[in-house]
């Protein structure tokens, strides 16, 4: 019997060495997110038929996931979801993710998530004054609103959802990084429930790339008398992305603090924040 163990791959390229062609290789890319013990990946129409085969190469690169699903349709509707169909691996797209020192437990399907905005969502942390209030409209699962908490003590926030799904895991996400007491949860239009709200925020977090722009206005009437939104949406260039700033803010007394280019979304389109201030 031969005792010697199975060399793991070192990599997706190594794994598929003589079951892909370089041509193939090129055409599946690198668009993974590898999101606690699931992997989500896409892979063009073209090698479809070859996706079980692909699947099961990462589970032999990466000794911790679980499953791998394919993307099977766009982000979409008005919870941000898509739709997995998973090609390796055993179970539910439900997963544990860890990322900055905090845990997030949710269904990848049933939510909207990414990994990508790991290093802003710290940045946006950093900037945190002591005690401040920050409402985040788009809250999903927690990832800014959880950071935040469990970095700030003393912060409180309110966060906003329309999928109730997604607060159900904030919820349970507050309770897993013991950050519940420091944390509202509502579920609705962002607009709707924040022009009800009686309290005023030192900060409000705006990440809605595909639609934020129609709450600005609740949002400035939502901020002390003077306050920061983080503004996220899209554009192709930091120049256009500027001008994109200055219309959406026109009709307010606002100072851009900062333009940032956070992450691609397509090949000629690009995720920006803008930090605003805003005073009256």
């Amino acid at each position: 019997m031969d005792s010697k163990k199975v060399k793991r791959p070192k990599s997706l390229k190594e794994a598929l060495k003589g079951k892909l062609t370089e041509s193939e290789m090129k055409l599946l890319g690198r668009a993974f997110d590898y999101l606690g013990e699931i992997a989500i990946i896409e892979i063009p129409e073209e090698l479809h038929h070859k996706e079980k085969l692909i699947g099961e190469a990462l589970l032999k690169v990466h000794k911790a996931l679980r499953a791998v699903f394919r993307k099977s349709g766009k982000v979409s509707g008005e919870h941000r979801t898509r739709s997995l169909k998973r090609i390796a691996g055993s179970g539910s797209a439900e997963t544990t993710y860890k990322e900055n020192a905090c845990a997030y437990h949710f269904d990848a399907e049933a939510v909207f998530f990414t990994g990508r905005l790991s290093t802003e969502r710290q940045r946006v942390s950093d900037l945190i004054g002591k005690k401040e209030k920050v409402l985040d409209m788009f809250a999903g699962v927690g990832p800014y609103t959880i950071l935040i908490a469990k970095e700030h003590p003393e912060t409180k926030l309110t966060a906003i959802d329309t999928n109730e799904a997604a607060i159900n895991y904030l919820q349970k996400n507050a309770e897993l990084n013991k950050v519940s007491s420091q944390i509202i949860t509502l579920i609705g239009d962002a607009s709707e429930v924040a022009s009800e709200l009686k309290q005023k925020f030192d900060r409000i977090i705006m990440n809605l790339p595909a639609g934020c722009s129609g709450h600005i206005p609740v949002a400035v009437k939502a901020l002390k008398k003077k306050g920061i939104i983080h503004y996220y949406f899209f554009s192709s260039t930091t120049e256009e992305a500027k001008e994109e700033v200055e219309r959406v803010f026109s009709d307010y007394n606002s100072k851009i603090l900062k333009i940032k280019k956070v992450k691609p979304y397509s090949p000629r389109t690009f995720t920006f924040v803008a930090d605003v201030e805003l005073s009256r």
